[in-house]
């Protein structure tokens, strides 16, 4: 356990990470692991024997942060809670030797694409427009139904969820010291340098803490769709369905289903950012007249960060990327004439635009049209021009260079959540290949584009 506790205490405290009601510092964590290491494993050691957390760990400073940038009601913010430091290295220990173990062994991730090792929101857009353009090769059309919930992690029932953690393979006095952990919490809310009077909470898990995400992702991991025609995508607590034209089960059926699932578990469904969209395969193609009750239909959705219309052009998602971009020049153009230097304003550059640009690039780069290209590279040439960057770059580049970081990666690592997009392997004969994989048959070139069938042309 000591030695388990100085590679995870340096890793964990290696920043100023606040400190909880405590007010132990990360500093002394960071600095003097190797001369407590003995003593605080042995505290972890005994919460872990008995299965009890100490009541100092169980009390949370909550800081409200605004969801918008003017917030004027209470539901505008966001709670984060800071819980003790050694109350978070005790969270990661379980995490990392318990709970994701039994969790991949129960195959409760995966569909889940946060909080996993390999996932990202880049993985799970890539899975998602894959099912979506792979249908497109049967289908006229793909209806993709979102579902947010509200305030989802605060009110999550801790009676439900414990019966769900029950089904795991844990030994029981780890599931006594979650059990623990969620018992008999408080909060402080910390505003302004105030702090308000201790209040009790029952319900719901921190945001904040190092376990929180898996419990909410147990929470949610037997929501699964009606159809095995349709797939649902978990983003945490974003969830997606892609349900085809040819699907034995409707938009309205996995609504209803997901509602009653909700109803069940003790969760509310978000009606206002639960949206319905009709992606078709070709501009041409009609769209269907579809009924969907208190589902409001859209032509374009945002959905982690990336701006999706139905016919998937990204024109729009080009536009607000662009807009964004030439709104952070005005900080450059400010710095530059203050007198930063060229090198300075690059790495500033690189940070504010062109990981703007690159964000979930692997996803969308390949559906982009020359028109739109064009309007990146534009800017690209602008920003050498003003002197904000010392390189020009270009979108066919980037989006190479992701594209190949992501599917090495993804074909070196058999626990890649995207390892499953990989066609079987094929003997090849004559000159060397970039890979030995099979290569796909497409029969509309918009299956082409998407991530995968892409990597695998190209890389050939």
């Amino acid at each position: 356990m000591a030695r388990a506790f100085r590679r995870i205490s340096y890793a964990s405290c290696s920043t100023n990470t606040s400190a909880g009601v405590d007010d132990i510092p990360s500093w002394f964590f960071r600095s003097c692991s190797y001369e407590i290491a003995e003593a605080v494993s042995f505290i972890i050691s005994r919460t872990f024997a008995t299965g009890r957390v100490p009541e100092n760990w169980r009390t949370a400073i909550v800081t409200p942060i605004p969801k918008t940038s003017n917030p004027k009601l209470l539901s505008q913010f966001r709670p984060i809670s800071v819980t003790p430091i050694l109350s978070r290295l005790t969270e990661k220990i379980i995490v990392s030797q318990y709970l994701k173990p039994a969790m991949s062994e129960a195959k409760l991730l995966q569909d889940q694409y946060a909080y996993r090792n390999t996932g990202s929101t880049t993985c799970a857009l890539i899975k998602l427009l894959d099912y979506i353009t792979s249908a497109f090769e049967n289908n006229r059309f793909v209806h993709t139904l979102y579902i947010d919930f509200s305030k989802a992690f605060d009110i999550v029932d801790h009676v439900i969820l414990i019966k769900k953690l029950n089904k795991l393979f844990i030994p029981p006095n780890i599931k006594n010291w979650i059990i623990s952990f969620l018992s008999n919490r408080s909060q402080i809310v910390k505003c302004n340098g105030s702090c308000s009077a201790r209040t009790c909470i029952n319900r719901g898990i921190v945001q904040g803490s190092a376990l929180g995400p898996f419990l909410f992702c147990i929470m949610v991991s037997d929501l699964h769709p009606l159809s095995h025609y349709n797939t649902l995508l978990k983003y945490a607590d974003d969830i997606t369905y892609a349900i085809p034209e040819k699907s034995d089960q409707s938009v309205i059926n996995e609504y209803d289903h997901t509602k009653t699932w909700a109803i069940d578990n003790k969760l509310v469904i978000n009606e206002q950012k639960t949206g319905v969209q009709c992606l078709i395969r070709h501009k041409k193609i009609v769209k269907p007249a579809g009924e969907f009750g208190n589902i409001h239909e859209v032509n374009e959705f945002r959905i982690l960060g990336v701006t999706l219309d139905d016919t998937l052009t990204f024109s729009t998602h080009i536009s607000n990327i662009l807009n964004t971009c030439y709104q952070r020049f005005y900080l450059l153009k400010l710095l530059r004439d203050q007198g930063a230097n060229t090198d300075s304003l690059h790495t500033i550059y690189m940070s504010l635009i062109v990981n703007r640009i690159s964000y979930c690039l692997s996803a969308w780069g390949g559906f982009l049209s020359q028109s739109d290209i064009g309007r990146i590279d534009s800017m690209f040439r602008k920003a050498k021009r003003y002197g904000y960057t010392h390189t020009i770059y270009d979108t066919f580049g980037l989006i190479s260079k992701v594209d190949r970081c992501l599917f090495d990666n993804i074909k070196s690592n058999p626990n890649h959540c995207l390892y499953d997009l990989l066609p079987a392997t094929k003997n090849f004969l004559g000159r060397e290949r970039g890979h030995s994989f099979a290569l796909p048959l497409c029969k509309i070139d918009c299956h082409r584009k998407s991530f995968m069938p892409r990597c695998l042309f190209s890389f050939l």
